[in-house]
């Protein structure tokens, strides 16, 4: 949402039925928007937007 928001210059986070209704003219690509916001998001912070596997196994 975070993402969605910052890239499109709307809300910081919009609300879930606000990206629905977005996300609803992206079809059939929504997975692919999907990918491209999370390493949009990754690359806004600086940092992987999860854990390395390895860390993720420990938890």
């Amino acid at each position: 949402q975070t993402a969605v928001g910052h890239a499109l210059g709307i809300d910081p986070r919009p609300p879930e039925k606000m990206l629905i209704r977005l996300a609803e003219s992206w079809s059939p690509w929504r997975g692919v928007a999907s990918r491209l916001f999370w390493a949009y998001y990754r690359g806004l912070k600086g940092r992987d937007a999860a854990p390395p596997v390895e860390m993720a196994n420990k938890a």
